[in-house]
């Protein structure tokens, strides 16, 4: 494959992932405003309404229970939004997460149609991903755990138990992409050595 080919399929890649990028801001922005709409919404009014089927949305998990033998009447005690509001902001920093994670790709597919690749910026690119998905399978899922724990025992949801862990297959995934970050780095050197030595 010629490498002006190659630079065409990467430049083409780069904007499907600018794509991705413009669709991951646009829910961001739908499901910030339907908390804010349903913020002051009583969670008894929410619950008896059969068109709304209540799901309890977590960063890497989507629940949705199921109310049987509960007293839903201790749920006018709850709105919606003071209820949810911890679970929400931590699904706000996922999605700017992911959001900062797909512009980074972007960034490094566009330098890679430019036929910049073996650089230090790009070696920095990969691995604040790296950094991403460390914080996100530690601090992010120890967090939601917690958060999802307090709502069950404040709902009295009593069959639903949470495990609060940290997410070891992509801590192992952040490392390998961190070591490719240095491989990376290791390249810039040679590159800049061949420019040098030419």
């Amino acid at each position: 494959m010629k490498i002006n080919d190659y630079s065409k399929k990467i430049k083409m890649l780069s904007k499907i992932v600018y794509g991705v990028y413009i669709f991951q801001i646009g829910i961001l922005v739908i499901s910030t405003i339907l908390f804010l709409i349903f913020f002051n919404k009583n969670l008894f009014e929410i619950i008896n309404n059969d068109n709304i089927r209540l799901t309890i949305l977590a960063p890497g998990n989507f629940i949705v229970p199921k109310f049987e033998n509960i007293d839903i009447e201790s749920f006018k005690n709850y709105t919606f939004g003071k209820t949810f509001a911890p679970l929400f902001a931590l699904q706000m920093i996922s999605g700017f997460l992911s959001i900062a994670i797909t512009k980074i790709i972007y960034i490094i597919l566009r330098d890679m149609s430019a036929k910049n690749v073996f650089t230090i910026k790009n070696s920095n690119y990969i691995k604040y991903i790296g950094f991403i998905i460390i914080f996100y399978s530690t601090i992010i899922n120890m967090l939601t755990g917690i958060f999802l724990s307090q709502i069950i025992a404040k709902l009295n949801l009593n069959t639903y138990g949470v495990l609060i862990n940290i997410n070891m297959y992509m801590l192992g995934i952040a490392l390998i992409i961190i070591l490719v970050s240095h491989i990376f780095k290791y390249g810039s050197f040679l590159q800049d050595e061949h420019d040098h030595t030419v």
